[in-house]
């Protein structure tokens, strides 16, 4: 796994403007896709599933 272009929960959080446990909780359903560390290292989300995610929800909502 290249590490590059990898983002914390906060960096993730701070950059939507959401907290750590909406991230997680994205995570956890699949919303966003990330890489579990494990113990303290935690998730790792690379910078194009934010992206992705940012794209999906404009979408939606020039949609309906």
């Amino acid at each position: 796994m290249d590490t590059e272009g990898l983002l914390t929960v906060a960096d993730v959080a701070a950059r939507l403007k959401v907290s750590p446990e909406t991230v997680r909780e994205w995570l956890r359903n699949d919303r966003l896709d990330g890489y579990n560390l494990g113990g303290q290292a935690g998730w790792r989300i690379p910078e194009a599933a934010v992206e992705r995610l940012l794209h999906e929800s404009a979408r939606k909502r020039t949609r309906g």
